[in-house]
């Protein structure tokens, strides 16, 4: 028969306290936990989250000359996998806090966008082969990762480009360059200028760069197809709206850091 440990905390253990600490916050939706008796985190909390960050975003816009939305989307990498040195021995991973902060995903090697005019959200995930389930289990659906994580969308790494090509066409344009030999040549003689963004376009891809104040190191912007880089803005703006957004705390982000402060002071 298997024995369950006591739980850590307990009125029993400390008579003094009249209560438990929370294992479960005050929404009543989807959540997601560490197992056991953890903190039970709202998806809601990652949802609001992105909306934040939206409302910052459409607020900018709506100030500029273009203040059209549509094509305009943030795309964000998630941490990457690795191994130690030269073997395949997996470090304990932990998701780059930009991204976790949106998306609240676990894993790594996953991307994200937020669309600026529809707001839907959708996540990037590896597509694994087959014989990954041998070691570390049943491999999840798109569907499953939907449901797991609240967003709107769940397709493959490899759909990438398309997915953003069809975003920046709503932008007033679908013009793309691909870069040939011809266009190398043309390039030399600076009779091309197709690598420009089209004027009449409101399309935009904005992507995380800028300065960590706290650590003194920048976040470098992901590395887009050749078809995609000329609607990418690697400027400091996202970075930028990013940081204040997480200045201010939502009230399922202070729930939690009052569990998480409870739990602090009750190991001391």
């Amino acid at each position: 028969k298997i024995r369950r440990l006591p739980s850590l905390y307990h009125p029993s253990h400390h008579p003094n306290r009249h209560h438990h600490l929370p294992t479960m916050s005050f929404d009543t939706g989807p959540f997601y936990s560490m197992g056991l008796q953890t903190y039970r985190v709202p998806l809601a909390l990652y949802a609001t989250n992105r909306e934040k960050l939206l409302n910052y975003l459409r607020s900018h816009y709506s100030s500029c000359d273009n203040p059209n939305l549509a094509g305009k989307v943030v795309y964000l990498e998630g941490g990457i996998s690795t191994t130690r040195d030269a073997t395949d021995h997996e470090p304990l991973f932990r998701q780059e806090s930009y991204f976790h902060y949106l998306f609240g995903v676990r894993e790594p090697d996953v991307c994200g966008c937020l669309e600026l005019d529809t707001g839907r959200a959708t996540l990037f995930i590896p597509k694994l082969p087959e014989d990954y389930a041998t070691i570390m289990g049943r491999i999840k659906t798109c569907e499953e990762v939907k449901e797991e994580y609240g967003v709107d969308e769940v397709r493959y790494v490899e759909d990438i480009e398309e997915y953003l090509l069809e975003i920046v066409a709503r932008g007033g344009s679908s013009k793309t360059h691909e870069t040939t030999s011809d266009d190398a040549e043309e390039k030399k003689d600076g009779s091309n200028h197709d690598n420009a963004s089209p004027s009449s376009s409101s399309a935009q891809i904005l992507l995380m760069s800028g300065l960590n104040t706290d650590s003194g190191k920048t976040s470098k912007a992901p590395t887009l197809p050749k078809s995609l880089q000329p609607y990418a803005d690697s400027t400091d703006l996202l970075h930028t709206l990013l940081a204040e957004c997480r200045v201010v705390k939502s009230p399922h982000e202070l729930q939690l850091m009052r569990h998480v402060t409870e739990l602090t002071s009750f190991a001391h």
